[in-house]
């Protein structure tokens, strides 16, 4: 079997990037229904939603191509502000007043109980992967790649225009399908 790991992750990184998403989409979208979360918001600090997004799936693409580590890396990340997630906002008083708090608002959800409840979504399905592409790799006569396959577990899934998967890894996501088990192969062998 080699040295083919697969393992669920919960980026604190990515999930941050769905969270502010998510606000801005809240405040500039009449849902029914608003995501998770909903925090009253200034429009002075925030910026065009359309100028936003782009910069957010930037973000989301250098993030998730230099994703090929665990959860202590992605940790390091966050602590030593790797990403300027603070461009999201006005670069101004009140932005920056907002962005810090919406950070903190962020961490309090994420280390109460955002992470848990991530990783108690993954955990069967990194078993039940694992064992379908060994079965699937043994019927085909082949190998697992040496590597570790990351099961990426955001709370809400990204807006489709951003990046959901390459080599090192698939997002998954509580309220989307799940990938089946040829699209996890066709990610590690093509």
């Amino acid at each position: 079997m080699n040295n083919f790991f697969l393992q669920n992750s919960c980026s604190i990184n990515l999930n941050f990037l769905i969270y502010i998403h998510n606000l801005y989409e809240n405040y500039h979208k009449s849902h029914k229904t608003s995501k998770f979360p909903w925090l009253p918001l200034k429009e002075t600090a925030l910026l065009d939603y359309n100028e936003m997004n782009m910069k957010a799936r930037n973000l989301w693409t250098a993030i998730f191509d230099s994703y090929d580590m665990n959860d202590r890396v992605d940790l390091e990340w966050w602590i030593n502000n790797k990403f300027h997630y603070y461009d999201l906002f006005k670069i101004d008083h009140a932005g920056m007043k907002l962005y810090e708090d919406i950070k903190k608002s962020f961490e309090s959800w994420y280390w109460g109980i955002g992470k848990h409840m991530c990783d108690i979504f993954s955990h069967d399905l990194v078993e039940n992967y694992y064992k379908e592409l060994v079965v699937m790799t043994e019927k085909k006569d082949l190998q697992l790649k040496n590597t570790t396959f990351y099961l990426q577990v955001v709370y809400n899934a990204p807006p489709v225009s951003w990046k959901n998967k390459n080599e090192k890894m698939i997002i998954i996501s509580p309220e989307t399908k799940r990938p089946t088990v040829d699209e996890l192969y066709d990610a590690l062998f093509n």
